[in-house]
């Protein structure tokens, strides 16, 4: 995939999808903001317990290194020189 938005031959195609995002943004977009904090708490805990459940899934440490996670995520997907052999993930 290329990002085409910097290519003068897409800069009609570019203003005509910005236009059509901010005719979209005005008529759809109802959000508060500031957003109220008891939704953002809601959401940041469901997120964590989302986060702890996966990881207790994978009979991880809630607390892993990046480096450690990924080692897991490599051998899980048997990732072998930039070769991508994918198994089922839930």
């Amino acid at each position: 995939m290329k990002n085409q938005a910097a290519n003068p031959g897409y800069s009609s195609e570019l203003a005509r999808l910005r236009l059509v995002l901010d005719q979209w943004l005005t008529e759809n977009d109802k959000g508060i903001y500031p957003e109220d904090s008891a939704e953002i708490n809601y959401w940041v805990k469901d997120a964590d317990n989302a986060y702890l459940q996966k990881m207790k899934s994978f009979n991880l440490p809630v607390d892993i290194q990046d480096e450690e996670f990924l080692k897991w995520w490599e051998k899980r997907l048997k990732v072998d020189n930039g070769k991508n052999n994918q198994q089922n993930i839930k």
